[in-house]
């Protein structure tokens, strides 16, 4: 079996409080088109409505190939089973800041 990372950022993988793994960036990087509407302004700063529709960049299913993807892809694609996103966030307990991942997980 193989992960693949498609997201711009490492992913710092842990187990409970032990970390287990870094998956690097592989370079690929799926995204969801978007298109934007302008539909009006509040002090001066221009208000948009998006609308995201199909998924550009996504490899072909592998066999044993798993590919970690953004939430917005996964669910954009949510009839693959080759899927994962990162799991619950990790975060510094004394800054609260993340540093990784509990697992990863399917939506």
């Amino acid at each position: 079996m193989k992960i693949i990372n498609c997201t711009p950022h490492a992913i710092n993988l842990f187990v409970g409080d032990e970390e287990r793994m870094v998956i690097e960036p592989s370079g690929l990087c799926p995204r969801c088109s978007q298109s934007k509407e302008i539909i009006g302004e509040i002090l001066g700063i221009p208000v948009t409505k998006q609308t995201f529709g199909s998924v550009e960049g996504l490899p072909d299913p592998e066999e044993g190939v798993f590919l970690v993807v953004s939430r917005m892809v996964a669910l954009a694609a949510a009839d693959r089973e080759d899927l994962l996103v990162p799991g619950p966030m990790v975060r510094d307990p004394e800054t609260g800041r993340p540093k990784g991942c509990n697992g990863l997980s399917r939506v």
